[in-house]
């Protein structure tokens, strides 16, 4: 599997984003925003389930001759981008066009911690 600059890595310096990497290193950020030089026997990929909880985004972008620009995107019910509905409400509020651009990534999806409690009954 191929590691990119984007990637969540986890190792005994906990969990963190690849910010960089070289043959040999990479800069691994933590969520605290800490960056550190780490060799890749320091580093482990996520096990697939957790590789695979993203989500590509595609958003449209225009932007006139002045750099002035204006964004849009969504997904649909089915999760699928209505892409040519976000690309005329982007160039709707800008009076000159010059350019359309579409911003693509993927995103983590956020996980619901589970926190862990206990009852009592009040003898009141």
């Amino acid at each position: 599997m191929k590691v990119r600059v984007g990637d969540i890595v986890h190792g005994e310096f906990g969990k963190g984003k690849i910010v960089a990497t070289s043959a040999h290193w990479c800069i691994v950020e933590d969520a605290k925003g800490t960056e550190q030089a780490l060799s890749w026997s320091e580093v482990c990929l996520p096990s697939e389930p957790e590789m695979l909880r993203t989500v590509r985004v595609r958003i449209a972008v225009a932007v006139d001759a002045e750099g002035n620009w204006h964004a849009s995107g969504w997904s649909s019910d089915k999760g699928t981008p209505v892409e040519h509905e976000a690309m005329e409400i982007a160039a709707s509020e800008l009076r000159l066009h010059v350019g359309h651009y579409w911003v693509e990534a993927r995103l983590p999806i956020p996980e619901t911690p589970t926190i862990q409690a206990q009852v009592s009954v009040s003898s009141d």
